[in-house]
């Protein structure tokens, strides 16, 4: 049975966060911050972009990336991520993913043990290793 027909035999357990793209990080925040209630978790300086995080109280939520050359931006962004299972089962049930999508004709990456995979329209998805019920947790200086 298929998700028209009334049931997909749900593998995604979780809402890991959305991974979006800004050309001005300030005008983002404003939106997300100010309009929408995000709270400003931390702002991460990378080589090659800055990382802000936003969240609703201990959940990370948006992603925030600004590349530093726009022509050097990762195809896996933007994208939303998903958890997949338990602490127990969570590698087991990405390899069953990975062979459902592969197997469906879907070319999927791997990136530090999460998959990248893109729907039919493009739009990227990431199948997270970091279990359910496990906070991701990044707690470095934050700099706003």
């Amino acid at each position: 049975m298929t998700c028209i027909e009334g049931g997909g035999g749900a593998v995604l357990e979780d809402i890991f966060g959305f991974c979006f793209l800004t050309m001005d990080r300030q005008r983002s925040m404003k939106f997300y911050c100010d309009l929408l209630g995000l709270e400003h978790k931390v702002t991460l300086e990378r080589p090659r972009y800055t990382l802000t995080i936003l969240g609703v109280g201990e959940y990370d939520v948006v992603n925030l990336f600004e590349y530093k050359d726009p022509n050097d931006i990762d195809p896996i962004y933007p994208h939303v991520a998903f958890k997949v299972g338990a602490p127990r089962d969570v590698e087991a049930k990405l390899a069953e993913l990975r062979k459902r999508l592969e197997g469906a004709g879907h070319h999927v990456t791997e990136v530090m043990g999460n998959l990248f995979v893109k729907d039919p329209d493009g739009n990227a998805i990431e199948l997270s290793n970091i279990p359910v019920g496990v906070p991701y947790v990044i707690k470095p200086t934050p700099t706003r």
